[in-house]
């Protein structure tokens, strides 16, 4: 009796350390797959800070950019000190891993900028057509592509479609331009505007981009705007 008893403990442990290598393979192979993620995604919230912890209290270390480029690399985590925002890790273009609010990253995507006016649809169908119109230059975050539209996510994500592919531009130097467009025209108007297209246009260090030629033209309107302005407040003043 004690002999049986005996081979059934023996057969138990050896059960439970078969059991426990198991859970440990599948808890490395399960690690490694999470660290293999690299997941494309761009940031659609200009200047959101940057941290080495996902913690509101811990100190900014940074900032990323509009349309900025980063590597989601699937890690996130809860910081419930602070409204129980959540923080994704990611990783920059210099190698940089950091820590960065969710709602600023859109994964699974690509930045882009809108390079001449577009339609917004609400589907990857022409019969699907909305009210709104994304004006060249806007910075967005594509997020796939289906029957020559691509979807789409601008800044905050303030509006979420479908707009023809063939209105999207990928080249680096168009969506640098339009970011250093966007921060120096963001609510300016009148001699204000046209003196910051001239500054954009004078300093411009993205020369090759294809919105150069669009600046020249938007200044060359603005002014002949300007000067009928001038001329018929002169009218009615005399």
């Amino acid at each position: 009796m004690f002999d049986l008893i005996r081979k059934f403990a023996v057969l138990y442990i050896l059960l439970f350390l078969a059991s426990c290598g198991s859970d440990v393979r599948n808890s490395q192979e399960s690690g490694d797959e999470t660290e293999l993620k690299r997941i494309p995604s761009v940031c659609m919230w200009d200047k959101i800070s940057l941290r080495s912890e996902p913690v509101k209290k811990t100190a900014i270390i940074g900032h990323l950019n509009l349309g900025e480029p980063v590597v989601f690399n699937g890690h996130k985590t809860c910081d419930s000190t602070f409204h129980n925002q959540f923080y994704l890790n990611v990783e920059l273009s210099d190698g940089s891993i950091v820590w960065v609010p969710e709602m600023a990253i859109i994964t699974n995507a690509e930045p882009g900028a809108i390079q001449k006016e577009a339609l917004v649809y609400k589907r990857p169908d022409q019969l699907t057509i909305s009210d709104v119109t994304l004006s060249a230059m806007t910075l967005v975050a594509v997020t796939g592509k289906e029957d020559g539209f691509a979807r789409i996510i601008t800044e905050k994500k303030s509006v979420t479609g479908w707009v023809p592919e063939n209105c999207i531009t990928y080249v680096k130097e168009d969506i640098a331009l339009a970011l250093l467009v966007y921060r120096e025209l963001s609510g300016a108007s009148g001699e204000v505007f046209l003196s910051r297209i001239r500054s954009v246009l004078a300093s411009n260090p993205f020369p090759n981009s294809q919105f150069v030629e669009l600046l020249q033209e938007i200044e060359m309107k603005e002014q002949e705007r300007q000067h009928l302005d001038h001329i018929m407040n002169n009218m009615f003043t005399e």
